[in-house]
């Protein structure tokens, strides 16, 4: 499966004419030394409304890695464009592959019967000598809902930790300005930590756009059997037209027996919690639900969210219930909560089927199903 899956790339990339009038031969070489990774999702989403259709939301990604020498690797990464892909994430920061850290699923925007349009959202080289790594091209931006942006970054591994910096000179973040970030992830005795700091530059080509400053953290440790975690953000305007964003949570992962429960609490500032260079809902310090914006905390201001959700195996697959909701102290910000329910089965290894029904309050008490299936390769 996957060798006719590098064919029928190989074979898209000479249509579009990236490879044009190569033969056979050729197509077979260009391959050699390329790993090729990626998945495809499907999934029929259905509001509770009867004036409403269904309709599907498609990710398609193939990330083509090819080996140049001992040193330099080039990595070309294919994206559908008509989405809102959350992809590649893991705590605040950017990974030695060049993409931001995030552990979130994908989330894809909706979208009626019309054709995939793919993109290229990564081209860039990587540099890799020991514990020297460094990314330059097209490469993902920090601190960003997996943006892109042109620039450079550099990792260095030591005993405990691992630094990384980078300056972008083009983003898609902030009307692209350019970006220049540090970060460190590592650990210290029984405690691991992810700190990141960004600074947005003031743009030359227009004197509107002010700097600003972002601080990223995350504190984990594991107490008895529970996962801690603990996150902290912040943003920091010289415009004053933009007051300063803040947010915290604190959330566990506890396993009890044949149930595992996950908890959260995250706290905004009093004038917000958006804490993201290109102003997204991202951050690790958010507390946000399913696959719709209802409980996104981080635009209220001086507001609270909680999550509570378990998740047990039934058969072969996994099913969750969880619970969240927003509070605020501000008269005009909307308070919400919702309920979301998912069982998962894993058909394979590299193939899932899923069915989601969340049922939210804002928006006169909506709901909505979806059912999906992934094949990652």
């Amino acid at each position: 499966m996957k060798n006719t899956i590098k064919m029928s790339l190989v074979a898209a990339v000479a249509v579009a004419g990236l490879s044009s009038n190569a033969s056979a031969k050729s197509l077979e070489e260009a391959i050699k030394g390329t790993d090729i990774s990626g998945s495809i999702s499907y999934t029929m989403e259905k509001l509770g409304k009867s004036t409403e259709e269904a309709q599907h939301d498609i990710d398609i990604r193939a990330t083509l890695k090819s080996t140049i020498n001992d040193n330099i690797t080039s990595t070309i990464r294919f994206d559908e464009n008509n989405d809102d892909d959350q992809d590649d994430k893991a705590k605040s920061g950017v990974d030695a592959n060049g993409d931001s850290y995030s552990t979130d699923e994908d989330k894809a925007s909706s979208q009626g019967s019309s054709s995939v349009n793919i993109e290229i959202d990564r081209a860039f080289f990587t540099y890799k000598n020991a514990d020297l790594t460094s990314n330059f091209g097209l490469i993902g931006a920090p601190l960003t809902d997996g943006g892109q942006g042109d620039g450079i970054n550099v990792s260095k591994s030591f005993d405990n930790v691992t630094a990384v910096g980078g300056y972008m000179y083009n983003t898609g973040a902030k009307n692209t300005q350019d970006v220049a970030f540090l970060g460190a992830v590592g650990s210290a005795g029984t405690v691991g930590y992810n700190l990141t700091y960004a600074s947005l530059m003031e743009s030359d080509a227009d004197a509107a756009l002010k700097s600003a400053s972002f601080i990223h953290a995350n504190l984990n440790a594991k107490v008895a059997m529970a996962t801690i975690n603990f996150d902290y953000s912040t943003a920091a305007y010289d415009d004053a037209a933009i007051k300063d964003q803040s947010q915290m949570k604190l959330s566990a992962n506890v396993p009890l027996g044949a149930v595992t429960l996950d908890v959260a609490y995250a706290v905004n500032g009093s004038d917000g919690g958006s804490t993201m260079i290109d102003q997204s809902a991202w951050a690790k310090s958010n507390i946000d639900i399913g696959d719709n914006d209802t409980l996104d905390l981080s635009d209220a201001t001086d507001a609270s969210a909680m999550y509570i959700a378990a998740s047990t195996k039934i058969g072969s697959g996994t099913a969750t219930l969880a619970y969240a909701a927003i509070s605020s102290d501000t008269a005009t910000d909307t308070e919400d909560k919702t309920i979301h329910a998912n069982y998962t089965m894993a058909m394979s290894s590299n193939f899932k089927v899923f069915a989601n029904y969340e049922s939210y309050d804002l928006n006169d008490k909506e709901s909505e199903i979806t059912l999906g299936a992934k094949y990652s390769f």
